[in-house]
């Protein structure tokens, strides 16, 4: 009867493996790469994608979804015991994930301009205005930022990302 119960146990295994191995190398890629297809492909396009292009996609979908598995399941343990993994996936997992892609299927990415934008750790305290109480009642003003990215494109996360900034 153990012997049973294991080879089910190992059946079971096999399915999930086969399940997840074909939803992150071929089903959900795919899907990815037609979205990008149909965004490139239009009227209003630039350029239409390449075969090279569309070759790019598949493969950063098929990364993508592999580091976000392997991050995930690394982070299960400090899950488990604390609830709370929010800081490491956003602070650590994604932005080392979307780097480790752009850097292998994009290319060197420059940000232009960036002195622009406020210090990485410039935190809002509310959505519009910020305002610090000076030494002599004086009162400092700052407006509030606004990043903006489509997601038409999976480019555009990795881009966001490369600003070095939290948006929490």
């Amino acid at each position: 009867m153990p012997e049973l119960f294991i080879l089910f146990l190992l059946a079971v295994y096999k399915v999930i493996i086969v399940y997840f191995g074909f939803m992150i190398l071929f089903l959900c890629p795919s899907l990815v790469v037609y979205q990008e297809f149909l965004l490139w492909n239009n009227e209003n396009a630039l350029k239409p994608l390449s075969l090279l292009g569309l070759i790019k996609v598949y493969c950063l979908a098929v990364l993508w979804m592999t580091s976000c598995l392997i991050g995930s399941v690394l982070l299960l343990p400090k899950y488990a015991l604390t609830r709370d993994v929010s800081y490491e996936t956003q602070c650590i997992v994604e932005p080392c994930i979307t780097r480790l892609c752009a850097w292998l299927l994009l290319g060197k990415t420059r940000i232009i301009d960036i002195h622009k934008l406020p210090p990485p750790n410039d935190r809002l305290e509310s959505n519009f205005l910020i305002r610090k109480e000076q030494p002599n009642d004086q009162h400092q003003e700052k407006n509030g930022y606004i990043y903006v990215a489509n997601h038409s494109s999976m480019i555009d996360t990795m881009v966001v990302y490369h600003l070095s900034r939290s948006f929490t």
